[in-house]
């Protein structure tokens, strides 16, 4: 498989919006794919000839009004005409994010003593989940039960989509690292997402663990490749480290309100 069917691949996965509470607002028409939601506005798709590429642009603006909003950008799908829309309209570029994958039968895990890898499976769990995500990135922990009940639905059960994990010490049980695994069997890609450990937590391979622990999963359930999408300069040296390749890249251009 070429890098560029990869990196497409990559960029079927971020266009899903199972995800989203029923309260989201979502437009999704094969040109245009993007959601409103509690301030947080967002382009998942934008796929059109050039000359239709302003009024997207501007409808998506429209939409939004004086809330701040984000886009995708891809450099293999986009070009100029996007970038000139998006200045116009007075976004910026953000974090650029390396598309990266890994071949699961080629992965080779790496020891960890010490630490311990836990499935996601109930309510207190998620809620731990949020509390590590709080420390690993530095935000309050302000999250509705009812939004940790939904992701906790989202990973468990036969049917789920995700899969979510703990990296805990083994001998306190204390949870030190989190992230999650989302599955696209249509894409054959399980996709990373989410993983953060705690200050106290850091160097002691507790995240090559959680990568241990996913892959493995991935491969349990047949697929071929795990994938993410890895900010630059913070997560993708790490999972470049990993053994995860390059196949491309994604920036948000984002406006303020």
């Amino acid at each position: 498989m070429t890098l560029l069917a990869t990196i497409e691949r990559m960029g079927k996965v971020m266009e899903q919006t199972w995800w989203l509470p029923d309260t989201a607002q979502i437009v999704d028409r094969p040109e245009l794919c993007y959601y409103l939601h509690s301030g947080r506005n967002r382009v998942l798709r934008l796929s059109a000839p050039p000359e239709r590429i302003p009024a997207l642009v501007g409808e998506f603006c429209a939409a939004i009004g004086d809330e701040s909003g984000t886009v995708s950008f891809y450099p293999h799908r986009h070009g100029a005409v996007l970038r000139q829309a998006l200045e116009k309209a007075g976004f910026a570029p953000g974090h650029r994010h390396e598309g990266r994958f890994l071949n699961v039968l080629e992965y080779t895990s790496r020891p960890t003593p010490g630490i311990e890898v836990r499935r996601v499976e109930s309510f207190e769990a998620m809620k731990g989940l949020y509390d590590v995500r709080a420390q690993a990135f530095g935000e309050p922990h302000n999250i509705a039960d009812s939004t940790i009940q939904l992701d906790l639905e989202n990973c468990t059960g036969a049917d789920a989509r995700t899969r979510q994990f703990l990296a805990v010490d083994a001998e306190t049980g204390q949870a030190l690292s989190q992230a999650g695994l989302a599955m696209y069997p249509h894409l054959n890609l399980a996709f990373f997402f989410g993983g953060g450990t705690v200050p106290s937590g850091r160097g002691r391979g507790a995240y090559t663990a959680l990568v241990a622990a996913r892959v493995a999963y991935a491969r349990s359930q047949g697929f071929d490749l795990v994938g993410l999408f890895a900010r630059e300069n913070t997560s993708a040296p790490i999972v470049a480290r990993q053994g995860f390749q390059l196949c491309g890249e994604m920036t948000y251009w984002e406006r303020s309100s």
